[in-house]
Parts: C-alpha cells; structure tokens; sequence
C-alpha cells in the first residue's frame, strides 16, 4: 500500500547533527531506506522553526530549505522535491519518492505577501500558521511564552490577526495550503470561513479528534465536519497524548489511531482522512515506531473491516486529490 504522509520534522532533527546518519539512512522515525520499505509515493518536509530558539524566522527557515535543496542534489535518484501534480507523476515514472516542502511557523513569513512568494517560488506549498508561539499572523492551541517556553492558559477565543487573515487569503489565492494544526479553535473558523469565500480547501496536517482524546491541539466534531466540507484533509497524528487522554501500550495506541480514522469518517467523509504521522517531532513509545513500519497500520485497518479502496483513500489518494485541486 502506497503511503503519502502530511508532516514530519525530519529536516530539523537532521541539521542538529546530533544522530550519526543522513537523509538516506539514519536513527530517525524517517529516512530514504525507511520510506521506500513502506512504498512511501509522497513524503511532507516541514520546515519547522522554533520563535523562541531562532527569532529570525524568515532567515532560519531560508537556511532550512537551503539545507534540503543540498540533501536533494545528493540523493535525487532516490527522491525529488515536488511543487505540482506533474511532478509527482514524473516522479512515479521515474520510480523516486516525492518530497512536499512545508513550513511550520508562519511567522517565517512575517506577515508579508512577497516573503511569502519567496517561499512559494522555492517550493513550499503548505504552511501552517501558527506553532505554540502567538505571532502576527494568530493564535496557537496550546500557547508558551516566548521568554521563558513555559505554557500559558488556552484561550481558544483568540484568532487570526488581520494580518493573518490576509496572507491566508492570498495563499488560497496562489495554490499554496492553509494548516490549521497548532492554531486556536477561532483561528481555525477564521480560516474556515477564509476557504468558504474562495471555494478552495484547508487541511490539518497531522492532527486528531478531540471527543477521543481531549487535547486543544485535537479538533472538535464540529471542525472535522468543517474541513471535509470544504474538501480538505485530515492528517492523522502519532503522538501518543493526541490519540488518548491516558498510557498505553503500542496496541493499545493502535486501536485508537483506527478510532481516530474511523470518527474522522463518520464526521467528515472518507474524503477528509489521511496520514500526518509527526515522525521525529514527536517521542514516547509509538504504535508505528517509524517509517518502515506502516504496513502494521494497513493491516490492523484491514482487520478491522475497512475496504481496501477505502485504506487506499486514507494512506495516499485523499492526499494526492486534494494536492489536485490546489497545485497549480
């Protein structure tokens, strides 16, 4: 079964140099050897920037894609980065993995539409709009002070600045896609209503349902119903904390992570499911321990009665159709 996987903080792990390894084999949840054991067709990089450890968004997350563009020269037999339909298919042909360059932290862009073509021109086609820092654009799920990193009180009132709002309508407007994962509930109805105007989807890369487990990073029945509305996708998230309210085993974890997707469904549609793992943004004991391993949770979906047409829309062809519609 193909795979196509919404999210992974890989790149940043692997600029801090502290596990011996590259791109193509290392001690992360993903390298090349690992995606091409599960038959990964598409694999997002985030371009995760940390506010509080690199003030500079724009210029770190620049130093960012710069890193992967040498990573890609060194292993372009093996995978090629994708900003179109076109490319992905080419890379079928030619029988590489595709890689979809995102940005997580939209202060990156700092509010302003020419960075953000910057960005857009060197390839990155989702961002999302906020991490755990409140930033000109909006709000975050689970905010920290930037001083200190502590946590702070949710307050799910709090949305997009209109700064925020702007630059979200034009990346609808330009084909690259709004991620609602790490914004506040406002945020993410803020970016809704966004959507509505334009007719074009939004996703939530790698998040889960918040009437299984309770955290604010999860979304509601009422926003999984909202995204598959407006034919966006889901990603489902690995963290074990996001998938249940208490400890579990790697079984046990698995049997929610089914839950997740199944809610999903019911909710949304089987349109609105996918995969966004959050492989090496994450720790704790996984049910899939890392890339190579995904064909545990095709089997374990098997088993619990779903069609295999259906697991296919949720491993990769959910993904892939919205890619369709907003790629230019």
């Amino acid at each position: 079964m193909k795979v196509a996987d919404m999210h992974c903080d890989t790149i940043g792990e692997l600029m801090k140099g502290k596990l011996q390894g590259t791109l193509r084999k290392n001690k992360l949840h993903v390298d090349i050897d690992k995606l091409t054991k599960s038959d990964y067709l598409l694999q997002n990089f985030a371009m995760f920037v940390n506010m509080r450890e690199y003030p500079d968004c724009y210029s770190r997350c620049k130093e960012m894609i710069a890193y992967w563009k040498k990573l890609e020269r060194k292993y372009d037999m093996y995978i090629s980065a994708v900003s179109c339909i076109a490319n992905i298919e080419e890379n079928i042909r030619r029988g590489r993995i595709s890689a979809l360059l995102t940005v997580e932290e939209g202060e990156c862009c700092e509010g302003d539409v020419l960075k953000l073509e910057e960005f857009y021109k060197l390839g990155i086609r989702m961002m999302t709009i906020t991490w755990n820092y409140e930033n000109s654009l909006g709000y975050p799920a689970t905010p920290r002070c930037k001083n200190t990193g502590k946590k702070l009180a949710v307050d799910m009132t709090k949305g997009l600045t209109k700064k925020g709002k702007d630059i979200v309508f034009y990346m609808q407007n330009i084909g690259m896609l709004a991620d609602v994962s790490h914004l506040s509930d406002k945020g993410f109805y803020d970016v809704y209503d966004i959507a509505k105007s334009t007719g074009k989807p939004f996703v939530a890369s790698h998040s889960n349902a918040r009437s299984i487990a309770g955290h604010a990073r999860n979304l509601t029945d009422e926003m999984i119903k909202a995204v598959g509305e407006c034919g966006g996708i889901i990603g489902i998230n690995f963290y074990p904390p996001f998938l249940s309210d208490k400890k579990n085993s790697a079984e046990e974890l698995l049997l929610y992570t089914i839950s997740h997707i199944r809610h999903m469904i019911n909710k949304g549609g089987i349109g609105c499911v996918g995969l966004g793992t959050d492989f090496d943004g994450i720790d704790g004991k996984l049910a899939i321990s890392d890339a190579s391993k995904m064909q545990i949770l095709y089997e374990a979906l098997k088993k619990a009665g779903f069609a295999e047409g259906d697991i296919e829309h949720i491993f990769w062809k959910n993904v892939i159709n919205v890619y369709k519609e907003v790629f230019f």
